[in-house]
């Protein structure tokens, strides 16, 4: 899918919904979610993700672990 298309999007639901809008300065962010259910982020979730990461060359990963009671959130950056 090609990103570029959702600011587009985005701005297009504003306008159906006749949600007032500011223009903004776009800015373009990329970053890998790797979604989670087990017990806890271990040493083999970071590694995978730093693979992901070198392979892509995107910089900021994230896992989130649905496993808890409460969400966790480990971010990687490269």
């Amino acid at each position: 899918m090609n990103e570029n298309k959702y600011p587009e999007s985005e701005l297009t639901e504003l306008s159906v919904n006749q949600i007032p809008h500011k223009s903004q300065p776009k800015v373009s962010i990329k970053v890998i979610l790797e979604l989670k259910s087990t017990k806890e982020i271990n040493n083999e979730h970071v590694r995978q993700m730093i693979s992901y990461l070198k392979a892509t060359n995107i910089k900021i990963g994230l896992i989130l672990n649905f496993g808890k009671s409460k969400l966790e959130i480990k971010r990687i950056i490269l």
